[in-house]
């Protein structure tokens, strides 16, 4: 299945991806998670007030920032959303054909922090199942250029890296096994997370 990974750079016009990267790392509606990944990443420093931890395993690099533009048609931030998008408009709807998008499941824009070395997250798959399976995709845009990203894992076991950079995207199968790298180079690594069913 992981056969179909693409990658491709410079997948949006510069300046529909300007715009729509500028305002997205700009947006005030990001809120902190003691985990990137998988919620047992966790290690108490947020919703244990640091009282209590519970895995203490827990490197910690694993934390991230997220702001949910869209999931399911609910997201508690409706107001920011729909302004967002409605200012946001024609970057959405050239995201959204530049991906054969027929259905949007979650959106999300992604913040890591830098790190002493490129650590990486759990492998992962954003969803355990899903009902659409072969249509259901998963997309990385990178918003801006860094020495992390992405590694994904193929069916034979081999790992393969694609590197943040600007206006580039990873799309995979939804069931691809995923893991985020650690930038080193800069302060702050942006992407945003899609995951949708294609026409």
């Amino acid at each position: 299945m992981t056969e179909s990974i693409r990658v491709i750079d410079n997948f949006l016009p510069i300046e529909i991806f300007q715009s729509l990267a500028a305002n997205l790392m700009e947006c005030p509606g990001y809120k902190c998670s003691d985990f990137s990944a998988a919620e047992e990443e966790a290690d108490g420093s947020k919703f244990h007030f640091g009282e209590h931890n519970p895995n203490p395993n827990t490197k910690l690099h694993e934390h991230c920032s997220t702001f949910i533009l869209f999931q399911n048609d609910r997201n508690p931030d409706a107001d920011l959303i729909h302004n967002l998008f409605h200012h946001l408009k024609p970057e959405m709807d050239a995201l959204y054909k530049a991906l054969n998008v027929k259905k949007m499941n979650i959106l999300r824009a992604n913040c890591t922090t830098a790190a002493q070395e490129n650590y990486v997250s759990t492998f992962h798959t954003d969803f355990n199942l899903h009902p659409f399976g072969k249509k259901m995709r998963t997309a990385i845009l990178y918003l801006n250029t860094n020495n992390g990203g992405t590694q994904l894992k193929k069916d034979n076991g081999e790992i393969q890296f694609v590197q943040s950079k600007m206006n580039r995207i990873v799309i995979f199968p939804w069931e691809t096994y995923h893991a985020g790298v650690w930038c080193t180079d800069k302060k702050l690594r942006f992407v945003l997370n899609i995951n949708y069913i294609e026409n």
